[in-house]
């Protein structure tokens, strides 16, 4: 398990159970490529205004999708934040980064500063998510467009048949978070979220079925199945010390890339969903 002790990990009170070094980073590069090459190089689907001057985004990561936003909008300022600071690489003039714990109760923006707000696969690792998200809106001016999108922290088989390998790593994982109150239904829990705060003229979503050996007739779709897969295999693989001490053994992680490896195995995705929301 050397491995996984070895990587480096968020040292803040900070429920983040992967990495925060190189190798995180390029995975992180690595998806949003994908989802890049399916949105059409588009930063969403929302029909985003073109004179946006202040975008967030939060829990950059990489920095990959600040930077397709600072390029997409050069005139903004893009604001990257993260409990740890990006990657050392080249970022366009117009993007900054500013460190944030978006779990603590004050944020450091007033409300109503921005345009665009995004947030990927970030509330799938917070604690109340639902609170965090509504101190989030506020920052958002009328007419503002938030933009959430995130995952299902589960494995899907075309008949219903999830391997049991694979259905116990999920079942440990998920119980590992929820103990530290975070639900791994984030991703199907959003829109309905959203709705709920009256905050927004129309809540859109699209759930999105990703899967890992290809078989849809969208060959985009296909890519970003392929893509969440190599994840997958990274990210299972590079977990904190807690989760093996909660049975997440070498020998479960192994299992798991067997199964999904496996090709009597019948056709396992992940749902992902998209969320784009226009405040009132």
């Amino acid at each position: 398990m050397s491995n996984i002790v070895a990587r480096s990990f968020q040292t803040e009170a900070a429920p983040y159970t992967l990495p925060n070094d190189a190798s995180e980073w390029e995975r992180l590069d690595d998806l949003h490529n994908g989802w890049k090459a399916y949105l059409d190089h588009k930063l969403s689907y929302a029909p985003l205004v073109e004179n946006a001057e202040q975008i967030l985004e939060i829990g950059a990561g990489s920095g990959a999708w600040a930077i397709q936003a600072a390029e997409t909008y050069p005139n903004a300022t893009v604001v990257a934040t993260d409990i740890s600071p990006l990657p050392p690489r080249p970022l366009p003039p117009n993007v900054r980064f500013q460190k944030v714990n978006i779990i603590e109760k004050e944020l450091p923006f007033k409300p109503g500063t921005f345009d665009i707000i995004h947030a990927r696969l970030l509330f799938i690792h917070l604690p109340d998510w639902e609170d965090i998200l509504e101190r989030v809106i506020t920052l958002l001016k009328p007419g503002g467009w938030l933009l959430v999108e995130d995952v299902d922290h589960f494995v899907f088989e075309e008949s219903g048949n999830v391997p049991p390998g694979t259905q116990e790593f999920f079942d440990v994982y998920n119980a590992y978070n929820v103990a530290q109150k975070v639900d791994p239904m984030a991703g199907s829990k959003l829109a309905p979220a959203l709705r709920r705060t009256n905050q927004f003229s129309k809540v859109n979503a699209v759930e999105i079925h990703c899967p890992f050996r290809g078989g849809s007739k969208d060959p985009n779709l296909n890519a970003v199945g392929r893509v969440m897969e190599s994840s997958l295999r990274r990210v299972y693989q590079a977990v904190k010390p807690e989760l093996v001490t909660a049975g997440l053994t070498a020998e479960l992680q192994r299992r798991l890339i067997e199964e999904v490896d496996d090709p009597e195995v019948g056709s396992l995705y992940m749902k992902f969903y998209m969320t784009w929301s226009m405040k009132t």
